[in-house]
């Protein structure tokens, strides 16, 4: 986000783990991040809550995320400032598009 002082609301994809892994816990929250290039609809770049605790980035297979939602952060959330989430608005359609990929791995 720019330098500026924001006080609108921010619209971000979040998701949840359906599978644990060494870095995340089953259950845990994921903030999708923009990605160029990769290899949807294999793989998707978040920014997952950590076993630990911490916020790690790192590339993720669609099979252990589901539950992809638009969320809403508030100027006053954590995240909110984080440079790492997408600083464009996102709609349904980045929704649907997460899901499809999910579903096309599925089938695999």
């Amino acid at each position: 986000m720019s330098g500026q002082e924001c006080t609108e609301d921010r619209r971000v994809i979040a998701c949840n783990y359906i599978e644990g892994t060494n870095v995340a816990a089953l259950g845990a929250k994921a903030y999708v991040i923009p990605q160029l290039g990769g290899n949807l609809p294999e793989r998707v770049r978040i920014l997952a809550r950590s076993r630990g605790g911490r916020w790690v980035e790192k590339w993720e297979s669609v099979r252990r995320l589901s539950h992809f939602r638009i969320v809403t952060l508030p100027p006053e959330h954590p995240r909110y400032a984080d440079a790492r989430l997408w600083d464009c608005e996102v709609g349904e359609s980045d929704v649907r598009r997460l899901e499809w990929a999910r579903e096309e791995m599925a089938g695999r």
